[in-house]
């Protein structure tokens, strides 16, 4: 059984990936800027589904 997902569940998946990307782009030393906010939003799980773990620094 297949569920077509809602408006509101796919805007919510883009806001986690859209967050996840600033998580990465924030952990990098030669970063463009810096989202302290964006953990909070992606959350544990949706770092795990995205292939990253939280507060990890990642190289350039």
């Amino acid at each position: 059984m297949s569920t077509t997902p809602t408006p509101d569940q796919l805007l919510g998946a883009t806001a986690r990936w859209t967050a996840s990307v600033r998580v990465l782009e924030s952990a990098r030393d030669d970063r463009l800027f810096d989202d302290p906010g964006a953990e909070t939003q992606v959350g544990a799980e949706g770092a795990a589904n995205h292939g990253f773990q939280l507060g990890a620094k990642l190289d350039a």
